[in-house]
């Protein structure tokens, strides 16, 4: 099959959408991005669109980006070319980016309330005893007493009683 061919039969497998996104209808990957072979090499739809729509091969480690978020879109006005860090921070902009902390992370030994501890006695006792007794690193002991880590963790003020004179 030529190159105009394949393009000819790549844009009947496009659905435009209402939001003008124009979404591959043939074999998705498990995220649901389309997928061709061209020349026995599977290759993404999305980056087939930029390579033509740049009128180049995408550069080598950049990615084929979609300000639209709908990973089956193939639409040129939708696609482009940036780094891994662009993708990042389109993510995060974007409020995409899951960033779980504290106890609610999975590897996590310590819980919200153990913090709040620590931070409370972590002047009256050493750092290692501390560690010992939570059962983490004397390093998670000063990196929390640092507030490098779990600094989303506040020491609840104590209530200020009036002295009565």
């Amino acid at each position: 099959m030529s190159e105009s061919e394949f393009y000819n039969w790549f844009q009947t497998r496009l659905k435009s959408t209402e939001n003008g996104c124009m979404e591959w209808t043939g074999q998705r990957l498990a995220k649901g991005y389309g997928h061709v072979r061209i020349h026995g090499k599977k290759i993404q739809t999305h980056r087939y669109v930029l390579a033509k729509k740049l009128g180049r091969e995408i550069r080598e480690g950049m990615c084929a980006l979609h300000s639209c978020d709908n990973p089956p879109c193939c639409s040129p006005d939708h696609i482009w070319e940036g780094t891994n860090q662009d993708n990042v921070n389109d993510k995060n902009s974007k409020g995409r980016g899951v960033y779980v902390k504290g106890e609610h992370h999975g590897s996590s030994k310590l819980t919200e309330s153990m913090v709040i501890e620590i931070k409370q006695i972590g002047r009256s006792l050493s750092q290692r005893k501390l560690a010992s007794e939570y059962g983490v690193s004397s390093t998670i002991i000063y990196k929390i007493l640092k507030g490098v880590i779990w600094s989303h963790v506040n020491i609840p003020e104590c209530p200020i009683t009036a002295n009565p004179i």
